[in-house]
């Protein structure tokens, strides 16, 4: 490769390493979104890697009245806390929060109904979530590099 070629492929990094970086956050975020979903509502597990807790007697019969399951606690009566999870862009960065103040009020109060953290991410989501973004953006500064093209995702 001539070097004016790789002077203009630099540009191009340079002129969207906020994009890209961005994007890999983001991208990130979501992977370590699904992560957290399925060890709260599928392993019913909180942050530090245990159960949730156990339902009360009467909330066991009223889950149990509506077909729903009751051996764990799963946090799903009718998965709107599950949907209410999601991740945004914000000017401060990519975030994973509740989408509006009834939905954190649920996820808080669970919290502290029983007594830990469930709604936050573990040391390994976390890890992983760091992982992926540096593979991200390793890969579209790659990519970059080697055809000339930033691909916008």
């Amino acid at each position: 490769m001539e070097v004016s070629e790789f002077e203009r492929r630099l540009k191009v990094v340079a002129d969207n390493i906020f994009q890209i970086a961005l994007n890999s956050t983001h991208d990130a975020a979501v992977m370590a979104n699904q992560e957290m979903l399925v060890r709260v509502f599928n392993e019913n597990l909180g942050t530090e890697g245990q159960n949730i807790g156990q339902y009360s007697k009467g909330y066991a019969q009223y889950r149990k009245d509506r077909g729903l399951q009751t051996a764990k606690v799963d946090l799903q009566l009718e998965g709107d806390l599950k949907k209410d999870i999601r991740v945004f862009d914000t000017a401060k960065g990519v975030v994973i929060k509740f989408v509006n103040d009834l939905a954190t009020k649920k996820g808080r109060d669970n919290e502290k109904r029983f007594k830990k953290t469930i709604f936050a991410l573990t040391e390994n989501e976390s890890d992983n979530a760091a992982k992926n973004l540096e593979i991200n953006f390793d890969d579209n500064i790659k990519h970059i590099l080697d055809t000339g093209e930033y691909r916008s995702i």
